[in-house]
């Protein structure tokens, strides 16, 4: 599973892929290093998420401000759409996403090679350190997402 999102929040979501990686299932995660907005909260959601994990996702902090909203499932089903995984996003803004299959299509492969590329342009979480956050602020930016 990949997923690339800008704004991180949903407690139930960040439950839902603990449980999966927990599993054993492959999570791999894309988020900005530094968003535009609520990079506090986004830090604090991967921070709680690392600790919820025995087998930790990989997180991949992007340089720039990433702000597509795609999972991809085994390769086979693109979830891709204008949700961030958060509140605001999921229950008052009704934004909407839409499921494909994507198997065996030349859009799989151009979306293979775009997510080499933002990995080539991010820094894996290796140590819980690297997702600092300040608390207040994470505090404040949940009153809003």
């Amino acid at each position: 599973v990949i997923i690339q999102n800008s704004y991180w929040g949903d407690k139930e979501i960040l439950q839902r892929i603990a449980e999966t990686t927990n599993r054993g299932v492959e999570v791999q995660i894309f988020l900005p290093a530094v968003a535009n907005l609520q990079t506090d909260l986004n830090m604090k959601s991967m921070s709680k998420l690392w600790k919820r994990c025995e087998n930790k996702p990989k997180i991949f902090l992007h340089k720039n401000m990433l702000h597509a909203k795609l999972m991809l499932i085994d390769n086979n089903y693109l979830l891709l759409g204008s949700s961030n995984l958060n509140e605001v996003s999921l229950e008052k803004m009704q934004e909407t996403n839409i499921l494909l299959d994507v198997s065996n299509t030349d859009l799989l492969q151009k979306l293979l090679e775009n997510l080499k590329k933002h990995r080539s342009e991010s820094e894996q979480v290796s140590d819980l350190n690297q997702l600092k956050y300040n608390s207040f602020l994470a505090f404040l930016e949940s009153l809003f997402s």
